[in-house]
């Protein structure tokens, strides 16, 4: 990124903290790389030089991919779509889902998610609630109407009661923080299989 005052750099990691003032984002991106980096085992380095950029690197222990997985439940026989406008966010999910059996395709727009929805007929939907061209909400609506027995996952940084509340009107199942690691997404989806 282009870097920050040196002042803001104690504020980085902070869930909300904008360093821009660009209407992108909701400053909850560094807090979600910190905290999943952590939880693997890893660190987060942040290079920053005024005026000229910043580097943030991401360091995570290497694991064998059985070792990842050998604890969590199969998801044979389920096809998950995943919806999240962070690609590298997007294609962590997916490759964890595929690892333990799922059928599952990752996009970033409400409107590649209707297409792959009609397309895959997915048993769930994991939804980013802050979407590049429209809302998570709007998209949980639409699907919902189109097929009501679909599973609907709420997926966001920002979840406090009034916006699960909301999430729950729009036809979600359940809401999952962004923060937490994988292992109680794993388990929702792994409940579907009944």
């Amino acid at each position: 990124g282009p870097g920050v005052a040196v002042a803001q750099e104690k504020w980085l990691f902070l869930p909300g903290f904008r360093a821009s003032a660009l209407p992108q984002g909701e400053g909850f991106g560094l807090t979600i790389v910190a905290r999943l980096a952590r939880a693997a085992g890893g660190s987060v380095v942040l290079r920053n030089v005024p005026g000229e950029g910043m580097t943030v690197t991401v360091r995570l222990p290497v694991i064998a991919a059985e070792g990842v997985v050998e604890d969590l439940p199969r998801l044979d026989g389920l096809s998950i779509l995943v919806v999240e406008d962070s690609a590298a966010l997007r294609e962590w999910i997916v490759q964890q889902l595929l690892r333990l059996g799922a059928e599952v395709e990752g996009v970033a727009r409400v409107t590649e998610a209707r297409m792959v929805a009609d397309r895959l007929q997915p048993d769930a939907a994991v939804i980013d609630l802050s979407l590049g061209d429209s809302s998570g909400l709007d998209l949980a609506r639409g699907l919902r109407h189109d097929r009501p027995g679909m599973h609907m996952i709420a997926f966001s940084a920002d979840m406090d009661a009034a916006r699960q509340a909301a999430c729950l009107a729009a036809g979600f199942d359940a809401v999952q923080r962004k923060e937490s690691d994988l292992t109680a997404l794993i388990a929702v989806l792994a409940g579907l299989k009944g």
